[in-house]
């Protein structure tokens, strides 16, 4: 960041920050002190409680100055995986039992894990602290992007790419070059638990009530 790079954290392990038995505001004040702000505290930083803007401001005053950073320097992506069930069947791949039915798992396993559904009320505790936020739908990516590049051109906006999916000079992480050329790689898809005993209308339904869900928000 000294140098005029951009700060960047990806993981999944912010839908905690909606989680029900964890502390959000904790979460979140944590996250946002271990930025280098360049405020002093109670003036442009995060958290008028905390004393790492108190560091960064001393940080400021030698002779070599960091990078001014303020709340409004800062912008949350968050990735909204359509269609929903979709992702409720990524859930069942991580979390379902062996042989269990993603019927099974939708009526008795799910719960614990909504949670990891909600895109939406994750956007929203950032909007409510006054970070800028931007959804990244999906549904509005051409098939087979990479959505880490998606991220880069679409959202950091300051890079060259080609037709806004990929990063020129930067390698494809799902593709390793061999010999022969390029070869394909899959990294971070499991196969069903069990049985996908859903009908289509069953499958059409039950897309609906999310998207439904969704609209709340």
């Amino acid at each position: 960041y000294e140098n005029g790079y951009k700060i960047v954290y990806g993981s999944e392990e912010f839908d905690r920050l909606v989680h029900p038995i964890y502390n959000s505001t904790l979460l979140m004040e944590t996250l946002l002190d271990i930025l280098p702000w360049s405020a002093p505290s109670g003036g442009d930083g995060a958290n008028t409680n905390t004393t790492i803007h108190t560091t960064a401001t001393t940080t400021t005053t030698n002779a070599t100055q960091m990078p001014t950073f303020k709340l409004t320097d800062m912008e949350a992506v968050v990735v909204y995986r359509s269609p929903r069930i979709y992702h409720a069947r990524s859930v069942w791949h991580e979390a379902g039992k062996i042989n269990q039915t993603f019927s099974e798992f939708l009526s008795r396993g799910l719960q614990p894990h909504m949670h990891v559904l909600g895109a939406l009320p994750l956007a929203h505790a950032f909007v409510e602290r006054g970070i800028r936020t931007t959804v990244l739908d999906m549904t509005g990516l051409p098939p087979d992007t990479n959505l880490c590049h998606a991220v880069i051109c679409d959202v950091l906006r300051d890079v060259e790419c080609n037709n806004k999916t990929q990063v020129v000079g930067l390698v494809n992480d799902t593709t390793q070059e061999i010999a022969d050329g390029i070869s394909t790689l899959v990294f971070n898809q499991r196969s069903d638990n069990g049985p996908m005993d859903l009908t289509t209308q069953q499958w059409d339904r039950i897309e609906q009530v999310m998207q439904d869900f969704d609209c709340g928000w």
